[in-house]
């Protein structure tokens, strides 16, 4: 499952990109603080750029802290740093701290910057660091459920099957979902399915293995 999840990942995450607010940058007001602000924006922007994930934090983190609406090119660098991180460190107490920043900072998001797909990849993120732990696993069926709320037939089309995947996850694991919520599930994933098909009919097939997988 592992291996499957890194291929699906590797191809699906750039393709659920969305650019919703945000898009104009907001410099503070005051001259010496948007001087800093600019400072620590290029600063971090070129240390993400070279691969230098671990030393855009401090900057990064700075930006955050005082200006959480700069633009949306912030939270889209904390993915790359968080995300790079979390995928590279092995030991796992520092790679649960860089998962939890990752969380937080789209907590951040949907406060200041909120995309289409910022639910969406919230929930995706959760599932591929965290499904394989199963006290996180109603956590990810939350965000899930919250993203089957706010986007409907507009989730991203991987997030169907992985939605699927926390249900059965949190069914066989913790025993807390019953066979007849699971096929509850189903058929309101189904519909998604079917809607995503009318809109695109040429890619009927690929729904068709979404749902049969």
């Amino acid at each position: 499952m592992k291996t499957k999840l890194t291929l699906l990942f590797t191809l699906l995450i750039a393709a659920g990109a969305a650019f919703g607010q945000c898009k104009e940058w907001k410099w503070p007001e005051d001259g010496e603080q948007k001087a800093l602000a600019e400072e620590k924006y290029v600063l971090h922007n070129d240390l993400v750029k070279n691969a230098k994930y671990r030393e855009a934090i401090p900057a990064h983190q700075w930006l955050l802290n005082n200006t959480p609406n700069l633009q949306s090119a912030i939270y889209i660098n904390g993915e790359k740093i968080f995300s790079k991180l979390a995928d590279a460190e092995k030991d796992p107490a520092r790679k649960a701290v860089y998962v939890d920043s990752l969380m937080m900072m789209y907590d951040m998001r949907l406060e200041y910057c909120p995309t289409n797909t910022t639910y969406d990849r919230k929930a995706l993120y959760a599932f591929k660091y965290w499904y394989k732990d199963d006290s996180k696993l109603p956590t990810i069926l939350e965000w899930f459920n919250l993203n089957y709320e706010k986007r409907g037939a507009k989730m991203m089309d991987s997030n169907i099957k992985f939605h699927m995947q926390a249900v059965q996850l949190n069914g066989l694991k913790l025993k807390t979902i019953s066979e007849e919520q699971a096929l509850d599930y189903y058929d309101k994933l189904s519909g998604i399915v079917s809607q995503k098909k009318a809109a695109k009919p040429d890619a009927a097939a690929k729904y068709d293995k979404i749902q049969a997988d």
